[in-house]
């Protein structure tokens, strides 16, 4: 009786170990938001209402950035499923965060497909601020 009492909570605890295994190999990508940027509030990847739908943009999102619009990145980017740079005048700047505000922390955009198309510009400045 023991033996099967065992074997049972065995069985259901390996079962358990792999739905917790595969919700976290799935849900990293599976769940995005295609999100545009629309501006109007300021050039901050950080603020919410910037993006259409509102929100900063998280895991597994695809995100957009058209023609036109200059976007300021400074920090890290969630896990995005995508990310597109298109059109002339797109620019991306990379700015390195306050160092006062936040210690050894890096810019970095992270995406599983990235795509920069013709007229729009990636750049890269130094923060002078300390």
């Amino acid at each position: 009786m023991k033996v099967l009492s065992f074997g049972r909570a065995l069985v259901v605890a390996s079962a358990m170990v792999w739905m917790f295994a595969f919700a976290g190999v799935t849900g990293a990508w599976a769940d995005g938001v295609a999100r545009s940027w629309v501006g109007g509030v300021d050039d901050d990847w950080s603020t919410a209402g910037n993006w259409s739908p509102a929100g900063v943009p998280a895991a597994g999102d695809d995100v957009t950035i058209g023609a036109g619009f200059e976007v300021t990145l400074s920090g890290a980017t969630a896990e995005l499923g995508s990310f597109v740079l298109t059109g002339a005048g797109a620019k991306l700047t990379m700015k390195e965060p306050t160092r006062a505000a936040i210690a050894d922390c890096v810019t970095v955009l992270r995406a599983k497909t990235v795509s920069i198309t013709e007229g729009a510009v990636v750049t890269h400045v130094a923060n002078t601020q300390t």
